[in-house]
């Protein structure tokens, strides 16, 4: 099993990297919706990361493609700037398991990865 990162932040891509590597799990990373399609259908993801300044994002339709897949990812998790509460809530409203703000996510990534990977392998 591995995560599927959906970023464009090379910032965003090292704590990641770095924290699914202390569980085995590995990181497949996607920048734009075609990338996510083709990856969704090509492997199985325990967790799905979305960072929600994903220039034109379109999330419910991204939740409904990954949660419709042949394998779905078993937790979707979005994240975002603390400024953009419209994003957050619309997340929330998309369907994922869990939304935070960017300084959460990035001070807690390794605690969301275990939650979602370490005992799942």
């Amino acid at each position: 099993m591995s995560i599927l990162h959906i970023t464009r932040d090379l910032i965003f891509q090292s704590p990641v990297t770095g924290g699914a590597a202390k569980l085995g799990v590995t990181v497949e990373n996607a920048s734009s919706a075609a990338d996510v399609a083709r990856q969704a259908q090509a492997g199985q993801f325990r967790l799905c990361l979305v960072d929600l300044d994903l220039p034109d994002l379109d999330l419910p339709a991204l939740v409904d493609s990954l949660r419709s897949a042949d394998a779905p990812p078993a937790a979707i998790v979005a994240y975002g700037p603390h400024v953009h509460t419209a994003k957050l809530d619309a997340a929330r409203q998309a369907g994922c398991d869990e939304v935070l703000t960017r300084g959460q996510f990035n001070k807690h990534v390794d605690s969301v990865l275990q939650k979602y990977c370490e005992s799942r392998q």
